[in-house]
């Protein structure tokens, strides 16, 4: 952490740490860093030196630096305000009593409790959106949850939209309107009942079929609709729509362990939800691009961005195009062994089902005594397009894609880990979306989880096309007018050389100034025959392919894996079965 000495305003600062905030409506990246600040309080109920973590735009620039210095004296303001801060303080006092509440019910003793403390305060920018920014300010409280399990740190939240344009700053309440709520209701319920349905296990993932039902159908999960409280309901525009959540403690959110909870509204949801919410037009006053049908082909296709291949050798699938057979392949079965002197240890097997179009039906997972440890069941729609994919492992799991216009739109990943025991039965919930988000030339992938404390800087994914560029978030794979790949540049490790063929497959590659390097070479028919690479001119590594007349055994793979005097040896063979004509 970079320490900066010089006082402004009664305030010390430091910065501790940096991240990268998109806009994906200009399609713009902005870099900020949380710079730790100190003002004055002269209140016996804050500490005289008052800790504020102020997220701030790197880049200087007057018109961001207005509006920092707005939020930084309304949360100064806020504390030195006695009715602000009896109302901040009420507030703590009631998650407190939710606390206390909780742990009486999973049997926990309370044997003391004291008056929340207020600590300090957070300045958060959450996301900006058509040059307006979301904020919160979080006033931070310690309370005492009783007995063994100590302390807890409750912020409490104010959102607010900032317009940099206009140079201000409205709150976002937190307490929507009858109307705001009837809104809410309509848009959202389906969705919420979805989750509680799946957490009370009163739907299973094995059941595709009425997950789906359960989301048209408003006989089931009748009993949400009393106990979700949409006066309680936190609603924030964020990346390209809005989020509707449930915060922690709130009544609420004892359907989920008094967990927070929250869906993500978009496209035509926003446009109904912003009859209600007006306030929120100038964050969604420019609309997305839709990319060409050729950008859109060249943005989905994952190979023209797939870094992978010029410092790894070919996953396993992609054996398939390499050993391009004349019959389609039924089954693809890899047996695995450890090699060391004259020993062969069995290590398992994985078995690769496809239908006639060559996509995986299924995924079997054997460990060493031949059972049957994972399975993966893939299902298509009757466009051929993958609808989901369900594990049947200990902790069940199941991803389901979304599509608008034949386009994925957004996937849902639930995992569910059911443990019981004399106490009882305890469910344990994830559930995670993928939104893709497409501007012009851009794709986003944004992701989001939908339970538990939300992570607004979770990993965004993103993809974008320059004149014979493919780019992402951290690098961009060059090529020359023909699309043949002649390097890459990267954010950390700087220029990634590359010598090709002139089939374009990459037979050197230098990484990091030659430190990391890695060499292929190919047979007659441009199939892989080997592998090298090197660490500080060490082999740490190598795989080699040895192809075999028999179609039904035409792969064996030798895989080195470690350096120096710590070598692994595996060996892969691929046995392949057929459908039938």
């Amino acid at each position: 952490m970079k320490r900066i000495t010089t006082i402004l305003a009664l305030c010390l600062f430091s910065i501790m740490g940096q991240t990268q905030i998109l806009d994906v409506f200009q399609n713009k990246e902005y870099s900020t860093s949380s710079y730790v600040l100190s003002a004055e309080i002269k209140k016996d109920y804050s500490p005289s030196k008052l800790e504020i973590v102020h997220d701030k735009n790197k880049d200087k620039n007057e018109v961001w630096s207005k509006v920092e210095e707005q939020f930084f004296e309304k949360a100064k303001a806020t504390v030195n305000d006695e009715v602000a801060f009896f109302q901040l303080n009420n507030k703590a006092l009631k998650q407190q009593s939710q606390i206390e509440k909780w742990n009486r019910l999973q049997g926990n003793d309370t044997r003391y409790s004291t008056n929340p403390k207020f600590e300090s305060i957070d300045i958060r920018l959450i996301s900006v959106l058509n040059n307006c920014g979301i904020y919160s300010i979080n006033y931070n409280f310690e309370v005492n949850s009783g007995g063994r399990y100590g302390k807890n740190m409750i912020p409490i939240k104010q959102f607010y939209l900032a317009d940099f344009n206009r140079n201000t700053i409205i709150e976002i309440k937190d307490s929507p309107c009858s109307r705001q709520q009837e809104e809410l209701r309509k848009l959202t319920l389906s969705k919420f009942k979805t989750l509680y349905l799946l957490k009370t296990q009163k739907i299973d993932l094995d059941n595709l079929e009425r997950i789906e039902n359960a989301k048209q159908n408003e006989k089931i999960g009748l009993e949400i609709e009393s106990k979700l409280y949409f006066s309680e309901a936190l609603v924030y525009p964020y990346l390209s729509g809005v989020i509707v959540e449930f915060p922690e403690r709130s009544n609420s959110s004892e359907l989920f362990n008094q967990e927070s909870f929250r869906v993500y509204l978009k496209d035509d949801e926003v446009q109904e939800l912003l009859k209600v919410y007006p306030e929120f037009k100038p964050t969604f006053s420019k609309e997305l691009k839709a990319p060409t049908k050729t950008q859109l082909e060249q943005l989905n296709n994952d190979h023209n961005f797939d870094l992978s291949k010029f410092s790894h050798a070919p996953k396993e699938i992609q054996m398939l195009d390499i050993l391009d057979f004349e019959k389609e392949v039924y089954a693809m079965k890899i047996t695995s062994y450890q090699l060391y002197d004259t020993n062969r240890r069995f290590m398992g097997t994985k078995k690769i089902f496809l239908n006639k179009l060559q996509q995986v039906n299924s995924i079997e997972h054997s460990d060493e005594y031949g059972k049957i440890r994972r399975e993966e069941i893939y299902k298509y729609n009757n466009k051929n397009l993958l609808e989901s994919i369900r594990t049947t492992d200990r902790d069940k799991s199941l991803k389901l894609y979304h599509y608008k216009d034949d386009v994925l739109d957004y996937s849902e990943h639930y995992e569910l880990d059911v443990e019981s025991d004399y106490q009882g039965t305890n469910v344990d919930l994830e559930i995670d979306q993928e939104h893709i988000i497409y501007n012009n030339n851009y794709q986003y992938t944004l992701k989001l989880n939908l339970v538990g404390e939300f992570n607004t800087r979770a990993y965004t994914q993103l993809r974008y096309l320059e004149k014979n560029q493919f780019c992402t978030n951290s690098y961009c794979i060059l090529a020359d007018e023909n699309q043949n790949i002649i390097g890459v540049r990267q954010e950390r490790y700087g220029l990634m050389d590359i010598l090709t063929n002139d089939k374009n497959q990459p037979v050197e590659s230098y990484l990091d100034n030659d430190r990391y390097q890695n060499f292929f070479a190919y047979d007659e028919e441009g199939r892989i025959v080997s592998m090298n690479k090197f660490s500080n001119n060490t082999n740490s590594g190598s795989v080699e392919f040895s192809y075999q007349l028999d179609k039904k055994k035409a792969l064996i793979i030798k895989e080195v894996r470690g350096s120096y005097s710590n070598e692994t040896v595996i060996e892969h063979v691929y046995e392949f079965e057929f459908w039938e004509e």
